[in-house]
């Protein structure tokens, strides 16, 4: 825990992942900050994993940094590591609902 939050591995890699493109754009924390209209806490708070990234603000990074939303997942989150899967996906169980019917449209 920091500061009182429970900061967890992946919000740990992610945030190195956001530091990292950042850096490589050659942007500083406040100058994403200026650009976002964010304070630079909140990047900050960002990198360091203490602030969960919400789907709009990996929006708006990855088109400020120039990289794909991929870029902001560590790889031992993204599927592979070392050519073997990380997390195999598995299917959803099928619900069983034996009475669910297709919906019929009537013609406009």
């Amino acid at each position: 825990m920091r500061g009182g939050l429970r900061v967890s591995d992946e919000d740990l890699a992610v945030g190195r992942c956001l530091a990292a493109a950042r850096n490589e754009a050659g942007l500083s924390q406040v100058e994403v900050a200026r650009r976002l209209g964010f304070a630079q806490s909140r990047i900050a708070k960002l990198e360091i994993g203490t602030r969960r990234l919400l789907f709009s603000e990996a929006i708006a990074l990855a088109e400020m940094y120039g990289v794909s939303l991929s870029a902001f997942v560590p790889d031992r989150l993204s599927g592979t590591e070392d050519g073997k899967p990380v997390r195999p996906l598995r299917p959803k169980a099928a619900r069983p609902n034996a009475s669910r019917q297709p919906i019929e449209r009537s013609p406009v």
